[in-house]
């Protein structure tokens, strides 16, 4: 079943990266930045929700508990 059937309508207006992403058919890609100036940049589409991002963040960082790591929107 596609993720769309499970999460229901999207309540959001796509951003404009967002929407130039989709217009070449590409991932979004997000930066994600960290305390100490480092950060990591990861794939994301309009199905992406928090908890999965996250979930991929972690693994990209090797964190084992995701309970220790928690994301922030600027």
């Amino acid at each position: 079943m596609p993720l769309i059937c499970d999460l229901g309508p999207r309540r959001e207006l796509p951003t404009l990266v967002e929407m130039e992403a989709l217009r070449r058919m590409q991932p979004l890609v997000v930066r994600v930045s960290f305390l100490d100036q480092k950060y990591v940049m990861v794939p994301a589409d309009s199905w992406t929700t928090a908890a999965h991002f996250r979930t991929v963040v972690c693994k990209r960082l090797g964190v084992l508990d995701e309970r220790s790591f928690a994301l922030y929107e600027v």
